[in-house]
């Protein structure tokens, strides 16, 4: 995927679907200010969440993906850490946000 492609993102739809997994209102950010350590960053309580991605990580679909799914993960969980079966977890969220994404297609 190219840069000119990353306008095709259906950012709308990303977040319908975030909504759908951690069962609240979420705002999804772009940041050119987070630092180059972070892809993304969620805070969150019980009645919404605020997922910033990092656009100089992020360029893909599939990157979006994966850093939504990563942060839905922490807001699912309430919890920050990182434990062993962490990272199945997350491809499992990004097969599930796939799925949706492509639905009606």
């Amino acid at each position: 995927m190219t840069n000119s492609d990353s306008t095709k993102i259906k950012w709308r739809r990303l977040q319908e679907i975030v909504v759908l997994l951690i069962h609240r209102e979420v705002e999804l950010h772009g940041s050119t200010s987070l630092s180059d350590g972070i892809i993304a960053a969620a805070s969150f309580n019980k009645d919404r969440a605020d997922i910033a991605i990092n656009f100089h990580r992020v360029k893909s679909l599939c990157s979006v993906m994966e850093a939504l799914a990563h942060e839905a993960l922490h807001i699912i969980t309430n919890n920050t850490a990182h434990p062993l079966d962490f990272h199945l977890r997350v491809k499992r969220l990004v097969g599930k946000i796939k799925r949706e994404y492509y639905k009606n297609e």
